[in-house]
């Protein structure tokens, strides 16, 4: 598995400063609450999901309609956050 790149790295990759979009507060919002986050296994879905998780949530619901998509955010989560209590949902919100 691949580890996250560093702040370097994603400002090198993406050609600007990287913007941190959590402060303090917004980290303690999430801590001990119940999260929904549906599209969980695309790209920006898959990030905001860690980074919740590393928030220490009470319970994370992740929501997508990849299985494949799920089961990777699932092992990485695991990974990243072993004492994490969190579900996944094969599902289609559109429908």
């Amino acid at each position: 598995m691949m580890s996250p790149l560093t702040t370097t790295e994603q400002e090198h990759l993406l050609g600007r400063r990287v913007e941190h979009l959590l402060d303090d507060d917004d980290r303690a919002g999430f801590r001990g609450r119940r999260c929904l986050i549906t599209g969980a296994a695309g790209s920006i879905g898959s990030e905001l999901a860690r980074t919740v998780a590393a928030c220490a949530p009470a319970h994370l619901t992740l929501v997508d309609q990849s299985e494949y998509g799920l089961f990777r955010l699932q092992q990485q989560l695991r990974e990243q956050s072993p004492s994490l209590s969190f579900e996944v949902a094969l599902a289609d919100v559109t429908r």
